[in-house]
C-alpha cells in the first residue's frame, strides 16, 4: 500500500487541536462505557432483567445491526458541519440511556443499547472528520490514536466502578450516570466547538452521492471488508470472555470488574503503542503487525488458558495486540475518500458494528465447543483482514508520508 499525505502544509499539531483531542477523548469515555458495559456483566444483566443469556446476546446483535443506520445519518457532518453531527450523535445516545434509566426493563434496555451504539456511530465520524480536517496525514495517527484510548480508559475507569455500583444499587444505575454525563458533554460541545469554527473546507456532499462514492470506490470496499473481518474476529472472543472467566474460575461480579480493568490496561497499552509508532512505522505496517501478533497470541491459548493467572495474561496480550492493529487503521480510513471523509468514516464504523453484530451472534455457538474454537476463528478472520487490507492502494502526494 502507498499511503498519501494530502494535507501536509504543516507538520505540527496546533494547540487548538491538542485541546480538542483531550475534550473528545473524555466525551468518548461515556459512549464507550455504554458500549462495553454489557460484556463483563452479561450474566448480571440477564439475571437483573430475568432473561436468558441468549436474550442479551441478541440485544447486542440487534443493536449492532441497527446501528448500521449510522451512514444514513452521519453524513450531516459533511453537509451541515462537524458540530451538528456530534450534537446529533450525543442526542441519540442520551435518549436511549434516559429511557432505560426511567423505565428499566428488557425492552428499554434493548432500545437504549441500540440508540447508544447508533449515537456513537453518528458522533464518532463527525469527531474524527473534525480532527482530520485540521491535522496533516503524517501526524494524524497520533491525534486519532489518543482519542482511541478512550476505549481502554472506559474499561479502566468506569467499568470497575460500575462493578461496585451495580451490587449496591441495581443493574440500571450506570445508565442514569451515563445520561447525566452525556448531557454535560452536549454542553461542552456547544461551548468549545462554536458553529463559526466548523471547517468550511468540508465539501457539501449529499447523502446519495457520498454513499455512492464509498460503495463504488475500490479502496473503500477493500477497507470495509478488512474492517468487517477484523471486528468479527475480535467479537467472537469479546462477547464470551466474561462467561469463560466466570465459568472456568467462578469469579464474582466485583472480580469480573477487576478483570475488565486488566483488559482495559492491556488495550490502553496497545492504543498507546499505536499512537507512538503508527506515524513512524507506517499505517499499513502497524495494522498488519498488530493482527499478526494477535494470531500468535491465539495460538498460545492452550498453554496460557490452564490457570486463572495464565487466562488473564492471555486476555491481556489478546487485547493489546488487537488494539494496536485497530487503532492504527483509523488514519488510513480517514484518507481513503477525503472529499467525503465523514461519510467514509461513518460507513466504516457501521461496518465495524456489523462485524460486532455478526461476531456476537456466532460467538455462543462456537463457545459451546470450547473457548479455544472462538480463538481459532478469530485467527482465521485476522488473516482475511490482512489480505483485504493489502488491496488498498492510496495514491501518494508526498513521498515522506506514511
Amino acid at each position: 500500500m502507498n499511503e498519501a499525505n494530502v494535507d501536509t502544509t504543516h507538520s505540527n499539531i496546533s494547540p487548538s487541536v491538542k485541546t480538542k483531542v483531550g475534550m473528545f477523548t473524555s466525551i468518548r469515555l461515556v459512549f464507550n462505557a455504554a458500549n462495553r458495559l454489557v460484556y463483563p456483566f452479561l450474566t448480571v444483566l440477564s439475571s437483573g432483567m430475568q432473561v436468558g443469556l441468549a436474550d442479551i446476546t441478541r440485544v447486542i446483535s440487534l443493536s449492532m445491526a441497527t446501528s448500521a443506520l449510522g451512514p444514513f445519518i452521519a453524513p450531516v457532518a459533511d453537509r451541515y458541519g462537524r458540530r451538528t453531527g456530534m450534537l446529533l450523535g450525543l442526542g441519540i445516545f442520551t435518549l436511549g440511556t434516559a429511557l432505560v434509566s426511567l423505565f428499566p426493563n428488557y425492552w428499554t434496555f434493548m432500545l437504549a443499547f441500540t440508540l447508544a451504539i447508533l449515537g456513537n456511530n453518528v458522533f464518532l465520524p463527525a469527531m474524527q472528520a473534525y480532527l482530520s480536517d485540521r491535522t496533516p496525514y503524517n501526524r494524524r495517527g497520533v491525534v486519532l490514536g489518543v482519542t482511541e484510548m478512550s476505549w481502554a480508559l472506559s474499561f479502566i475507569l468506569l467499568i470497575p466502578l460500575f462493578g461496585v455500583i451495580i451490587p449496591a444499587t441495581n443493574w440500571h444505575t450506570p445508565f442514569a450516570i451515563l445520561t447525566g454525563l452525556s448531557l454535560l458533554a452536549m454542553l461542552v460541545i456547544l461551548w468549545q466547538v462554536p458553529a463559526e469554527s466548523i471547517s468550511t473546507e468540508a465539501p457539501k456532499v449529499n447523502l446519495y452521492l457520498g454513499l455512492r462514492q464509498v460503495f463504488t470506490a475500490r479502496n473503500a470496499l477493500f477497507m470495509l471488508g478488512s474492517g468487517l473481518a477484523m471486528l468479527v474476529a475480535n467479537e467472537v472472543v469479546n462477547v464470551v470472555f466474561g462467561a469463560w472467566i466466570e465459568d472456568s474460575y467462578n469469579l464474582q461480579i466485583a472480580a469480573l470488574g477487576a478483570a475488565s480493568m486488566v483488559i482495559g490496561v492491556s488495550e490502553l497499552s496497545g492504543e498507546g503503542l499505536a499512537t507512538l509508532l503508527v506515524d513512524r512505522l507506517g499505517k499499513e505496517r502497524s495494522v498488519v503487525t498488530g493482527l499478526a501478533a494477535n494470531c500468535l497470541v491465539v495460538f498460545s491459548l492452550p498453554l496460557l488458558g490452564t490457570s486463572l493467572v495464565g487466562a488473564i495474561a492471555w486476555l491481556f496480550l489478546f487485547y493489546l495486540t488487537f488494539e494496536f492493529g485497530v487503532t492504527s487503521v483509523w488514519p488510513l480510513v480517514s484518507e481513503v475518500l477525503p472529499a467525503a471523509r465523514a461519510t467514509m468514516l461513518a460507513v466504516f464504523i457501521a461496518v465495524l458494528s456489523l462485524g460486532r453484530a455478526v461476531g456476537s451472534l456466532i460467538a455462543p455457538g462456537f463457545f459451546a465447543h470450547g473457548f479455544l474454537v472462538n480463538g481459532a476463528v478469530a485467527a482465521v478472520l485476522n488473516i482475511i483482514s490482512v489480505l483485504l487490507l493489502l488491496g488498498v492502494k492510496l495514491t501518494p502526494s508526498d513521498p515522506s508520508s506514511k
